[in-house]
């Protein structure tokens, strides 16, 4: 009997432990037919440059993500700041009061 209770506790620890990505892509290996990030929009503003997937360097799986400023150029009267990066695609939020890890 004791050992069936540690089974069912070690079971509905992995079932909580293996919660699905909310993000979309997350390791950023799938591209499309034209290279780019599934679910992923490279954004910019005032800077030159790139984003996207890369197969050179790599922490696991085929690929990773490179974001790399070359140039920020705001206009005169730019308001703000500027940057360069890459935007998830949306989700929906999670139920009121529930702990993301």
């Amino acid at each position: 009997m004791r050992m069936t209770a540690w089974a069912l506790a070690l079971m509905l620890a992995q079932a909580v432990c293996a919660q699905e990505n909310l993000v979309a892509n997350p390791g950023f290996e799938l591209v499309g037919d034209d290279g780019a990030l599934l679910s992923w929009t490279p954004t910019s503003r005032y800077v030159e440059g790139q984003a996207g997937p890369v197969s050179d360097v790599v922490h696991s799986g085929l690929r990773s993500a490179m974001v790399r400023a070359d140039r920020y150029q705001p206009p005169a009267d730019a308001a703000g700041t500027g940057g360069i990066g890459l935007q998830s695609a949306w989700f929906d939020a999670p139920p009121p009061n529930t702990t993301l890890e």
